[in-house]
């Protein structure tokens, strides 16, 4: 059964970007627009990984992660920020994503933190 992830991001080409990506990977990937669509998404089905924009209106990514470690902490987080935005990326960190990926990146770039992020830790 393939892994599941959860895609949040509020830009149409960035989450198709993903999506494609993720799938030809061999994923399965549910995606969401924005940090509330997510949360409601994230409660209703399990997901092994959560890949989300730091940056959104309304419910930022920020909440996203809060969120998850309050309820699923095992769920991993990868964080998706700015070139410009380095102090979200530690903010980020800070609430427990698991890895930061800066735009631009490429689909290996994006693959390996997949797989860096869902495997096990020695924690």
């Amino acid at each position: 059964m393939p892994q599941r992830i959860l895609v949040v991001d509020d830009d149409p080409a960035v989450r198709e970007y993903l999506l494609r990506s993720l799938r030809e990977a061999g994923f399965e990937v549910t995606v969401a627009a924005d940090g509330a669509e997510a949360l409601r998404l994230f409660s209703a089905q399990p997901f092994d990984l959560v890949i989300t924009d730091i940056l959104m209106p309304d419910c930022d990514g920020l909440e996203v992660i809060s969120h998850i470690r309050l309820v699923r902490p095992q769920v991993p987080v990868v964080a998706i920020i700015g070139a410009d935005d380095e102090l979200f990326g530690q903010d980020a960190a800070g609430l427990g994503a698991r890895l930061v990926l800066v735009k631009p990146f490429t689909a290996a770039e994006l693959h390996a933190a997949v797989r860096r992020a869902l495997s096990p830790t020695d924690a």
